[in-house]
């Protein structure tokens, strides 16, 4: 997962860090092949026991993950299934939406397909 980091998300941030700009552009920042900014590291190197570390001055990708709301959701779901195993933010949300559109009726929906 590379959230894109925007110019308010990099001031957000280093403002957060309590460093400069130009420090935190160079230590945990790169251009990616579409020439986009992102984190140099993977996972985030804010990532601290499944725990944003920087919760109150993330990008603004990681305050809108994951992306229910974007166009063409449903072709990237190949995406969400795999984030679904690794990350605990796409974990919870789709075990949510299991609950509001299932709720007691889970095990029926399955039984049809059995």
């Amino acid at each position: 997962m590379h959230p894109i980091l925007k110019q308010p998300d990099m001031i957000r941030l280093s403002s957060h860090l309590s460093i400069s700009q130009d420090d935190f552009d160079k230590e945990y920042l790169i251009k990616d092949e579409d020439g986009d900014l992102t984190f140099r590291e993977t996972p985030c190197p804010f990532l601290s026991d499944n725990s944003c570390s920087v919760y109150q001055g993330r990008p603004n990708d990681c305050r809108s993950y994951p992306h229910l709301h974007k166009k063409e959701f449903v072709f990237r779901l190949m995406g969400v299934v795999y984030n679904y195993s690794v990350c605990p933010i796409v974990f919870n949300v789709y075990e949510q939406l299991k609950d509001e559109l299932w709720g007691e009726d889970e095990e029926y929906f399955f039984d049809d397909y059995e």
